[in-house]
């Protein structure tokens, strides 16, 4: 869980020494994981994360608005196992913004979503449907 832990980390702040120690970790149990993967379930699950890369989707809206509640339920709904959400309430100027979140903007006050993969973001898009294409290709 570690492992999966410091993946996640990496790509939501971007922090190289996240990923550093997590390929350590991988390195280390490769040979263990490989000669008895049945006791090492996590790690697997960790490694196929950091070889597929996830998908990082980003949602930019009113924390406890019922739309956003709603789209996480939805995402949520999905099997996504590679995947990391991250969110920003654009008028809560107090809140520090991961880099993922740089240059993201909101479509007329409504919950907008982008989803990222290997470093390029979809347009944005405030429906549904739109998302659910995004997650699903």
């Amino acid at each position: 869980m570690a492992v999966f832990n410091l993946l996640r980390l990496s790509y939501l702040t971007e922090n190289q020494g996240y990923l550093t120690k997590a390929e350590q970790v991988l390195r280390l149990f490769y040979d263990a994981m490989e000669q008895n993967p049945f006791g090492f379930s996590n790690m697997l699950c960790a490694l196929d994360f950091y070889l597929a890369r996830p998908k990082e989707i980003v949602l930019l809206g009113e924390k406890e608005a019922p739309a956003t509640r709603e789209m996480l339920a939805r995402i949520h709904g999905l099997f996504l196992p590679n995947k990391t959400l991250a969110g920003y309430d654009p008028h809560d100027s107090s809140a520090t913004l991961p880099a993922l979140l740089a240059g993201k903007t909101q479509i007329d006050e409504k919950l907008t979503v982008y989803v990222c993969h290997n470093f390029t973001c979809s347009l944005p898009v405030t429906d549904w449907g739109a998302l659910k294409e995004l997650l699903e290709a």
